[in-house]
């Protein structure tokens, strides 16, 4: 059963949200009934609750002015309540997919008296109630808890929220051993504004707030000051701070209590450092699952049986929960070691300050150098002895690596194991920290007795980067068993990539694809299966960037450069000569469908980004690539899938090649645009638009029905563009879908000649005035003053959308 963490996550639209929380509120409330009253998002009637619901797509609920311009459009729904003599509900729910939120409806209620135009509809209200919002704002009864939708939320919690307001008896949380690391992580996300606190600063104001609540307090007149008896006056989120106390029980501890939240700091401080460094505290629910595939693989007793060692043990998670006959750990920092005595973490093991990456393993006896490994441990490599590298390395890379990163030595790829990884040439994998573990336990395995079990990401068994890695790691690995699961359940990390946990025994590993089960945890059934998958990669295959070709070696011209439609810049890819544009195109997997895949009239401007100018010849390849791209939305599951050629001989290719013409011209990431008079590099230059769809007779019989002079002669010292007259030839072969998408845009355009008119005479920064516009260009016209038309455009579009979607499998750009 997947989570409402997991359902929310793949919500593209506000309905998305409601359909999501609808289901999950009545799944939990047996009896429960959603109606939608006066055209609300709904309300909830189940025994004693009776609650308005309001969703939104992706607001801020944490911000004072976003819930205050929501609770207005629930007032309004209120009073139509009230004057129909309904009973009002008695409690508001608000959520979004990050968030959400529930509050007494009568510190909204208490507006219903207020003097305002209650004709408005609800939607629009918030634009027109300035006052009220301000008031809104200053009310210190409006001040809701917000959870987080995250992998500690689950429905019962905002269901018990509601119903004790609906019960005006209020129940605070008790802060426990058990939950006292997720309230700290939202108190410093949330409550917290000064960033000259330092983590062990912040843990300990956190701790005593709570132990001793009257000697920190908010100032009674300075806005948004807390007075501290410790830190002095420290600058927070003044309403966040009282909507988060106010849910936590206040309470007197006694002095053992108040020594156990004492002991609890350390903790909290190691684990919010290491997600700063990339080096992220595993969670207690996936270490037990990955320890439940250890058994299923070598057997239930490897616990007794192998030579466990965690060489990145950080904070001992993955191990201190469990008894192990022989348990190495060993960690970067002498403080981790400290805090694990301290803490009582894996007794009876030998835990010892190691640089696994820069740090000699054995000792040099020649040199008179000991090594921090332990002798035993040393030994036991050296005979062969099973032994199980138990690890979560740091995922960073060169390249994308923050300040701190670059600080700590495990966020520098620049370590003397990257170094040996080029000179023995393991290619490009050398940049990333986790690759460089497992090449350093590729080369401590000679014997063969040495296996591994390991949180990464996919990209060492998919990537093109990591070929030359694999052909080397396959020879002493052969994959067992592993799991992808959503990366947002390892904290602070964002929800749209994924862990692969995976389990390697000595051997050779020949399959270019290994199958994974995705996973996920539901709060009724913990860990659950979602199904298998493939993660493959494109060793002996021929990939769709090696079939799209490239430009290189071919001459180019210095033309002016964007970063949008509109935005000009002098630095990044310059275009081969007659080019009909630039097709940015990064990388050869899904990862970067949403962020770095687009179309351009010019070169792009960010040089790192790569691409190629768009030719006659290879326009087909162009547009269907760009099809089958933007066309699959990146996810967890998926963003490592890579793309292959297409199969070309397919009975659907030469229909899908066609369509795609159409759909690489209105999607949101077609920037091709037409600009006229630019500055560039000292010269002026017009950038034409080679894309545009209609003709230029169509356009000068527009401007001439419309008397837009500036269209009619700029189309007529013009001539017809590329994509018109291709459009022109295989426009009866279109699909019924593309056909209607090309239609609409061509009355779109039709349409809006007079207010386009008007438009460019009140911004020439749009270039309007040109006759072959671009769709990025001509979308502001539509939609700010033809908004239905321009809807129902876009759902023909996502109709011809969906249409490709499965083709993308079916001719093999994809795996399914």
């Amino acid at each position: 059963m997947a989570t409402i963490k997991y359902k929310l996550s793949s919500a593209v639209v506000e309905k998305d949200v409601e359909n999501i929380y609808r289901e999950a509120l009545t799944t939990y409330l047996k009896d429960a009934e959603i109606t939608s009253p006066f055209s609300c998002d709904g309300l909830l009637k189940a025994d004693n609750i009776r609650t308005i619901l309001e969703f939104k797509y992706n607001d801020n609920l944490k911000n004072k002015l976003s819930q205050s311009n929501i609770l207005i459009q629930v007032l309004y729904y209120l009073k139509k309540f009230e004057n129909s003599g309904e009973k009002l509900p008695t409690t508001i729910f608000v959520g979004d997919k990050n968030e959400c939120f529930a509050l007494d409806s009568k510190a909204v209620a208490k507006y219903l008296d207020h003097q305002i135009d209650w004709t408005l509809a609800p939607s629009i209200a918030p634009k027109f109630n300035q006052q009220l919002i301000k008031a809104m704002v200053d009310d210190i009864d409006i001040l809701p808890f917000v959870f987080d939708i995250d992998d500690n939320f689950t429905i019962d919690q905002i269901i018990s929220k509601i119903v004790e307001l609906g019960s005006n008896g209020v129940h605070k949380v008790k802060v426990t051993e058990k939950n006292i690391s997720t309230i700290f992580e939202y108190f410093d996300k949330h409550v917290i504004t000064n960033s000259k606190l330092k983590t062990n600063e912040k843990a300990n104001l956190f701790v005593q707030i709570l132990i001793n609540p009257n000697e920190n307090f908010v100032h009674p007149r300075r806005n948004n000051v807390l007075c501290t008896k410790s830190f002095g006056d420290v600058i927070i989120n003044a309403q966040a701070f009282l909507a988060f106390f106010a849910h936590f029980e206040d309470r007197v501890y006694s002095p053992k209590e108040k020594e156990i939240m004492t002991g609890l700091i350390d903790r909290l401080v190691e684990d919010t450092t290491r997600r700063a460094k990339g080096e992220f505290y595993t969670p207690t629910v996936w270490v037990n699952e990955a320890h439940s595939m250890i058994s299923e693989s070598l057997g239930e007793n490897w616990k007794e049986e192998y030579i466990v060692w965690d060489c990145c043990a950080g904070t001992f998670n993955l191990t201190r929960d469990s008894k192990f006959q022989n348990l190495f750990c060993s960690t970067l920092e002498q403080c981790d070691i400290d805090t694990a005595n301290q803490m009582g973490y894996n007794k009876g093991s030998v835990k010892f300050q190691f640089d696994f990456l820069n740090d000699d393993i054995f000792d040099n006896e020649l040199m008179g150098e000991k090594s921090k490994v332990p002798v035993e441990l040393q030994n036991a490599l050296r005979e062969g002895k099973k032994i199980l590298f138990l690890i979560n390395p740091p995922y960073a890379r060169a390249g994308n690596m923050t300040a701190k990163d670059v600080d700590h030595k495990t966020g520098c790829a620049n370590t003397k194991v990257g170094s040996e990884m080029k000179t023995n040439k393991w290619g490009n994998a050398s940049a990333n920290l986790y690759s460089q573990f497992l090449y350093r336990i590729a080369e401590l395995n000679n014997i063969g007795n040495i296996d591994i079990a390991i949180f990464a990401k996919s990209l060492y068994k998919t990537g093109s980067s990591f070929k030359t890695f694999r052909k080397n790691f396959y020879t002493k690995f052969n994959y067992c068993d592993g799991m992808l699961f959503n990366a947002s359940h390892f904290s602070d990390t964002a929800n749209t990539w994924a862990i692969d946990f995976s389990i390697w025994k000595s051997g050779i590993e020949t399959r270019d694809n290994l199958m994974v089960t995705i996973k996920d945890v539901s709060p009724l059934e913990g860990i659950v299966s979602l199904g298998e998958k493939d993660i493959y990669n494109m060793d002996n295959h021929n990939s769709a960037s090696d079939w799209i070709g490239s430009d290189k070696g071919k001459t180019k011209i210095d033309s002016p450069k964007l970063s949008s439609f509109i935005t000009v810049k002098d630095k990044g890819h310059d275009l081969v000569e007659d080019s009909l544009g630039f097709f940015m195109n990064k990388s050869n997997n899904v990862y970067y469908n949403g962020t770095d895949v687009g179309m351009f009239s010019t070169g792009f401007s960010d040089k790192g980004t790569a691409g190629l100018s768009v030719l006659p010849e290879n326009f087909n390849k162009v547009c269907a690539l760009f099809t089958a791209r933007k066309a699959i939305a990146q996810n967890w599951m998926n963003d490592k899938d890579e793309y292959f050629a297409p199969n070309e001989s397919h009975p659907q290719w030469e229909q899908f090649i066609k369509d795609s013409i159409v759909y690489a011209l209105f999607n949101n990431s077609s920037q091709q645009s037409s600009l006229r008079d630019i500055d560039y590099k000292e010269k002026k230059w017009d950038i034409k638009n080679e894309w545009f769809y209609m003709s230029r007779e169509e356009m000068m019989e527009l401007a001439e029905d419309n008397n837009y002079d500036a269209i009619y002669y700029d189309a007529k010292s013009s001539q017809d563009r590329f994509v018109s007259k291709k459009l022109n030839e295989v426009y009866n072969d279109l699909s019924d879908e593309a056909k209607a998408v090309l239609d609409m845009a061509k009355e779109l355009t039709i349409k809006s000649m007079d207010i386009r008119k008007l438009m460019a005479d009140n911004d020439s920064s749009l270039h309007l005035d040109s006759w072959d516009c671009g769709y990025a260009q001509l979308k502001l016209v539509w939609k700010q003053y033809f908004p239905e038309d321009f809807k129902k455009f876009r759902d023909a579009y996502k109709v011809l959308e969906q249409k490709m979607i499965p083709l993308v499998y079916e001719l093999g750009f994809l795996k399914n």
